[in-house]
């Protein structure tokens, strides 16, 4: 809300696929969206306070960017602005929009999906879930078989909901009182930097 133009909370990787195969991608990609409520979950603001609103799933259509014809110093120049663009876009969190993606298309049916995501939904770990879910999805399309996923009995919103309502009356007031002992006293943080920093 400081910056809503920043991209500092996002977050990006790519993974090489064997084949640019891109109905298999997108159907695999539409499937890990519809498990995972957290990647289709708009932050917005009602009467002053946050407020998670899960979206319907919707069918992923990638950009594909095909690079197979460039020579290899052009196709590494495409690739990087690509992907910087991909990246850098800010995400419209009110909107619902914590994902995006893009596939390029290489030499020999190869390819890379960019995957880039804001941090508010997503972190290390949920990075490393995708991936396997990925390569689970695409292998088992691949096939023509039904995946072998386990299904979700919680989602993130469940988790929220049941912090907020531990996270009050005596055990929040114990929390605070440690934590406003443990920070008393303190002086103002004075780091080096380029320039002197505003306070907030």
């Amino acid at each position: 809300q400081l910056d809503s133009t920043s991209a500092a909370y996002n977050l990006y990787f790519t993974i090489p696929l064997p084949a640019a195969e891109v109905a298999l991608v997108e159907r695999a990609l539409t499937e890990i969206v519809r498990r995972h409520a957290t990647l289709r979950t708009a932050f917005t603001v009602i009467d002053g306070k946050p407020v998670q609103v899960v979206k319907p799933a919707e069918a992923v259509t990638l950009p594909v960017f095909d690079l197979s014809g460039l020579d290899a110093v052009d196709r590494v120049r495409e690739s990087q602005r690509i992907q910087w663009e991909t990246f850098s876009q800010p995400f419209d969190l009110a909107e619902g929009q914590v994902i995006r993606f893009a596939l390029l298309g290489l030499p020999d049916a190869t390819a890379e999906l960019i995957v880039a995501q804001h941090h508010i939904a997503t972190d290390g770990w949920s990075i490393a879930l995708f991936c396997d879910e990925l390569r689970v999805l695409r292998g088992a399309y691949a096939k023509g078989e039904e995946p072998s996923l386990p299904s979700l009995p919680i989602q993130y919103v469940d988790y929220a909901g049941w912090q907020r309502e531990w996270l009050q009356g005596e055990v929040l007031a114990a929390r605070l009182a440690y934590w406003r002992a443990r920070l008393d006293g303190l002086s103002v943080l004075d780091l080096p930097a380029d320039r002197p920093r505003p306070a907030i």
